[in-house]
């Protein structure tokens, strides 16, 4: 949403001709610029996220690329000197995916195999890694809004 209020294209993420979804616990790579950033400060590269999305976006003019993965090049940016945008989670919690399994039932399955019981599992043995990456993204965040 923030890449399209910035100006930029959102389309369906498609490699070679074939919409390519990222559904679950899967790695990003943070930039030479992410890997600075004080958002991500102690964070180490691959970082594990939460990803629920089918879509792709263009970077906006001006932007700075902080995170990528192989299936989708522009994973979050820094715009300014403290605006952020992120195409992937940490805030879920295994209920929170139970939740959004029933809600994206349809999508979830349309065009791959999704085990929504793996998920679930994953949900459940990520949660402690999630709710420490949530925390200090807020701390972090909460440190460069404070010393704006």
């Amino acid at each position: 949403m923030l890449a399209h209020t910035l100006g930029a294209k959102v389309y369906p993420n498609i490699k070679d001709g074939k919409k390519v979804k990222e559904i679950g616990y899967l790695s990003v790579e943070l930039t030479e610029e992410g890997l600075k950033e004080r958002l991500y400060k102690g964070f180490v590269s691959p970082v594990k996220v939460l990803q629920w999305h089918g879509d792709a976006y263009d970077l906006p003019k001006g932007a700075v690329l902080l995170a990528y993965s192989k299936d989708c090049q522009n994973q979050a940016f820094r715009f300014g000197k403290n605006v952020y945008g992120m195409l992937f989670h940490n805030e879920f919690t295994p209920e929170g995916i139970k939740k959004q399994i029933e809600v994206d039932k349809v999508w979830i399955h349309d065009g791959i195999d999704l085990d929504e019981e793996e998920l679930k599992d994953q949900a459940k043995e990520n949660e402690a890694l999630m709710k420490k990456q949530c925390k200090r993204l807020f701390d972090n965040f909460l440190g460069i809004i404070k010393s704006e």
